[in-house]
């Protein structure tokens, strides 16, 4: 019976040619490799890698690598003078003054230099009250009534470009800022350092792995003179150039600072991974030869390796400063109702 069944016999396909039902399969397992869609899918396929669309926007925007990266006063170097490398130790040779960061109008952070162990600490947030604050800054300065100042920088509306403006308060001042003020912009309150001689002086180091070029400024006012404004009597780099000249900076000193910026290059390479290019940092010799880390003022990175053709903007060596309203006269507004109160 079977022997007179008729059987159909399958279609045979050309020799050497993939059956229909194979290449279907082939073809579907071949869209969904290449990340395409099904019949009826309108989904659109995939978009190229994301190192790619950074490459082909590059050239409209700016691509920070670190949130350190910036112009301006970056207030987050102190965090990462601060923090520890794999030796458990804050920058090596760094010293700062005590800097107390502010945000959104309170005291967010604040940095001290010890002696005794020699690195950078960090206090507890029961520190951070306006009493702790103002008796610890409010110690005098010797040479000076200048006990305190404050930095802040801001982006103008109309250029666009980020100013910096400083304020220095006189211990009466600094009580109407802490006590006083009702706003406060985000940036730093720092004590005041003793110049090594009767005017004030700072020094700006524009660092590169290559050159490191080092400038000193010197107020052509005394700091003992009570009849100019503290900031007149003051102000270096961060002011107008008119209150102050360019003065020779001593060898030892470059030399100092100049190690002192490679340390912190190591010690930021230690803790992030990452590579720093180019900085422009501002410091202070007191009458002890000390040479203290004030602030910062422009920094960069070096992008990662996906990032390489990332547009890099170039160092700010020109910073914009702006003299605060307050002290556009001889005497400030807050010395003046300081005064008043003291009175």
């Amino acid at each position: 019976f079977f022997s007179q069944c008729h059987v159909r016999p399958l279609p045979r396909s050309p020799k050497g040619a993939m059956p229909a039902s194979s290449r279907r399969g082939e073809s579907r397992r071949g869209e969904s490799r290449r990340g395409g869609s099904r019949r009826g899918d309108k989904s659109p396929a995939r978009s190229s890698s994301p190192a790619r669309r950074v490459s082909n926007d590059a050239h409209k925007n700016w691509l920070n690598s670190h949130q350190l990266e910036g112009d301006g006063l970056l207030h987050l170097l102190y965090h990462h003078l601060w923090k520890k490398n794999k030796q458990f130790q804050s920058c090596p040779g760094a010293r700062i003054p005590d800097t107390v960061v502010y945000e959104h109008n309170f005291p967010r952070a604040w940095y001290r230099y010890e002696a005794k162990n020699q690195e950078i600490v960090k206090l507890s947030g029961r520190f951070l009250d306006t009493s702790h604050i103002c008796n610890s800054f409010s110690q005098p300065v010797e040479g000076t009534d200048v006990v305190a100042k404050f930095l802040f920088s801001a982006e103008d509306e109309q250029t666009g470009r980020w100013v910096t403006s400083v304020e220095y308060f006189t211990k009466d001042a600094l009580f109407i800022f802490l006590n006083l003020r009702k706003e406060r912009p985000d940036g730093i309150l720092q004590r005041f350092v003793s110049a090594k001689t009767k005017h004030n002086s700072q020094i700006q180091a524009i660092w590169s792995p290559r050159v490191t070029m080092v400038q000193r400024r010197s107020n052509k006012h005394s700091l003992d003179d009570k009849l100019v404004s503290p900031y007149e009597r003051c102000v270096t780099f961060d002011g107008p150039s008119h209150y102050s000249e360019d003065k020779l900076c001593a060898l030892p000193s470059q030399e100092h600072i100049k190690q002192l910026c490679l340390s912190f290059v190591e010690h930021f390479h230690s803790t992030d991974h990452k590579t720093i290019t180019r900085m422009v940092l501002f410091f202070k010799v007191d009458a002890a030869d000390n040479v203290w880390l004030l602030w910062c003022n422009s920094l960069r990175i070096a992008p990662p390796k996906f990032q390489s053709n990332a547009r890099r903007l170039p160092l700010n060596l020109a910073p914009h400063f702006v003299t605060p309203k307050a002290h556009v006269g001889p005497v400030s507004a807050d010395e003046a109702m300081a005064q008043t109160l003291h009175d």
